[in-house]
């Protein structure tokens, strides 16, 4: 069939002839169109030239897999032997509960360093390796590999060097359909995804039309979670990926039938409709402060400039919570222990940007008051977001006042709510203590203690999405808070979100007595006559003793010259914020 007639893409305005895409040119015409897209951005795209790093750093192993005397099979070798700077090729692929045989472990690292046999190599990783040689490129980094697996103090160095390892690569290939690494890098031709939805004639003339669907590949800032994508594109769904495709400066999503190029100037496809409409794919957000790109900043002049200025420490802490966080707590892990160690490659390239903060489990010392607040963001009914049985099951050390504890979707008030924001609290104490590197989140323990109002309260769910709270008033309970959407009134509007697994607030006990610390009232933005109160609601972890874990948070929003209390049955009170005043105690909190 005619490359240039092989299929047509048709919008309102116009005609595209676009490119054909074959199940056995992966090495040929594919890598062809994938290294002019590289040449390109390394030679025309501006932004991308300004943000190549230290071109010298080499990680420490690498696959070769350019030597003639092994024939197909590579060999891993250590970076002492490697010319510094040597180009290498990163993958970055779903494991699927699978080991392969070539995996480096103690045992077979001699073995590896000596030869690794064709044989032993899963689809994918044949595929990468064929796919770097038709780049020209000698070396190759593939995890289960180039890190000895079992083996804890190799895994920290490497964990480690995940910032370097993937910034500093010539470029990132994604396995973006694969659920293993038996799946390989592609599996269908062009023509196999084509569906014939219907027929031109004129005259003796018959032209048929065939569809196929559009690409799939979302923001790589704000990645989706729901079973659309784990079963169309499993890569996007994992933790591990997430931060791999962050930091790579060039990126090849092997889709089932053709390849997507990303950087951060612009994406691109081989079928070419990317060419006429790429708002089909969003290009990687960089995330700048004035001319500084926060992720690519290095030099301490301009560290130090962020760090002199009190609005460019709240942006960077927003995009701490905003960006990151909220876009990586629904995906998925296979060990819920690390949480945080899937993420460290991002945290630490943010200990650069807060030099005197520390981290704590997911959190920030210079923000701690305003990161405390996340909020599990969705129920069981609604589609986005990760739920699992075990959700709130803490198998690991993290502390239930870290998001990290919670696997699920999380997000945070919006930015402009801590603008200008006042906190009653006091911070006794906040320290993590660690296996390793802080910025891994390897947590051996943690100590949070807050001292403010405590109010008491009961809880009680009406159903999987609506739950109440009622606080006393005079030998009665006055309901202050429903969680059964976003009530909005003329002078007020609340919003309960408490922690919770996939039966929703039905996995909290009914008539369950809480805590009500006040952490923090802002004044909104749009306009100064409203402000919010913000509490975390706790649970008393043993009686007598002022030790708490978390079990949600609540948000009172009202017009502070007008804040009339409609459930307070009693009449005692003219609002809602002297009852909850008037009825809290100043505490020292302990919270695990």
């Amino acid at each position: 069939m005619d490359e240039q007639l092989s299929a047509r893409y048709i919008n309102s305005e116009y005609l595209f002839l676009l490119s054909w895409t074959y199940m056995d040119q992966l090495f040929g015409a594919s890598s062809k169109w994938a290294l002019s897209q590289i040449s390109d951005c390394l030679n025309s795209h501006v932004e991308c030239r300004r943000l190549r790093k230290d071109v010298s750093f080499t990680p420490s192993r690498l696959i070769n897999v350019g030597i003639r005397e092994l024939g197909e099979d590579v060999v891993l070798e250590n970076n002492t032997s490697i010319p510094p700077g040597s180009a290498y090729v990163a993958l970055s692929y779903c494991w699927g509960g699978y080991d392969p045989d070539c995996m480096t472990t103690a045992d077979s690292l001699e073995d590896n360093m000596r030869r690794i046999p064709w044989s032993k190599l899963p689809a994918t990783f044949k595929d990468a390796v064929g796919f770097t040689r038709s780049l020209g490129i000698k070396y190759l980094w593939i995890d289960s590999i180039c890190i000895i697996q079992h083996d804890k103090r190799d895994w920290h160095q490497q964990a480690g060097l995940m910032w370097d390892i993937y910034k500093h690569s010539y470029v990132t290939l994604a396995a973006l359909y694969g659920n293993s690494s038996k799946s390989g890098l592609r599996s269908a031709s062009m023509e196999d995804e084509l569906v014939k939805v219907t027929e031109f004639s004129t005259g003796n003339h018959r032209w048929p039309v065939y569809a196929r669907a559009l690409h799939y590949l979302q923001n790589s800032l704000e990645p989706d979670s729901d079973e659309d994508v784990q079963k169309l594109s499993p890569l996007l769904s994992r933790a591990w990926a997430y931060q791999e495709r962050m930091i790579s400066p060039r990126v090849l999503y092997f889709t089932k039938s053709e390849i997507i190029f990303q950087c951060f100037t612009h994406s691109t496809c081989e079928c070419g409709v990317l060419r006429h409409d790429p708002l089909l794919i969003p290009k990687p957000i960089i995330i700048h402060w004035g001319d500084t790109d926060m992720l690519e900043c290095d030099d301490q002049e301009t560290l130090a400039s962020i760090e002199e200025s009190e609005d460019a420490r709240q942006w960077v802490a927003a995009t701490w919570r905003d960006m990151i966080v909220s876009g990586y707590s629904g995906l998925l892990l296979t060990k819920s222990e690390d949480r945080l160690v899937a993420l460290s490659a991002m945290t630490k390239q943010f200990q650069k940007l807060r030099p005197n903060e520390t981290y704590l489990a997911g959190l920030w010392s210079g923000s701690l008051i305003e990161d405390l607040l996340w909020r599990c963001s969705d129920l069981p009914s609604e589609k986005n977001g990760q739920y699992r049985k075990d959700a709130l099951k803490r198998p690991y050390a993290f502390p239930t006042w870290s998001w990290a504890s919670l696997q699920s979707t999380v997000d945070f008030p919006k930015y402009r709510c801590f603008v200008r924001s006042v906190s009653p609290i006091t911070i006794s104490e906040a320290s993590c203590h660690y296996d390793g590197h802080s910025f891994l989140g390897i947590l051996a323990r943690s100590v949070l203690r807050l001292r403010g109002k405590l109010t008491p309260a009961t809880l009680k769910w009406y159903g999987h999405r609506k739950c109440v709270v009622f606080i006393p008033s005079f030998g009665n309970w006055a309901m202050v808070m429903n969680s059964s959407g976003n009530i909005q009134r003329e002078r007020y509007s609340e919003r309960l979100y408490m922690d919770h697994d996939e039966d929703g607030y039905q996995c909290i006990p009914q008539q369950q007595r809480v805590y009500l610390l006040w952490m923090l009232v802002d004044f909104k933005a749009i306009d100064e006559d409203y402000m919010t109160r913000h509490y975390l609601i706790l649970r008393r972890e043993e009686e007598g003793k002022d030790i708490f874990s978390r079990a949600g948070v609540m948000e009172y929003t009202a017009k502070y010259t007008d804040l009339w209390n409609y459930f307070d049955t009693t009449k005692r009170y003219t609002n809602a914020w002297s009852m909850l005043d008037d009825q809290s105690v100043i505490t020292e909190c302990e919270i695990r």
